[in-house]
């Protein structure tokens, strides 16, 4: 059992839906500034074939867009 005042942290998967508009990478950006990072991030095209490239994030987690 862990100690008083310390957490257990799960693995986490983040969905982020994207049409590619610009403050995707600020989201992203702002995933990357957390103190705990999920360990993967999907990134659902949801404009299709057309999304661009995303931008490079923390090699730490995985990013995929599909």
């Amino acid at each position: 059992m862990a100690g008083a005042g310390s957490l257990v942290q799960a693995p986490v998967t983040l969905i982020v839906r994207s049409m590619g508009r610009a403050s995707l990478a600020r989201a992203l950006a702002s995933v990357d500034a957390q103190e705990s990072l999920p360990r993967e991030v999907i990134v659902v095209a949801a404009c299709g074939s057309s999304h661009p490239a995303l931008p490079a994030m923390n090699q730490a987690m995985q990013v995929r867009l599909v």
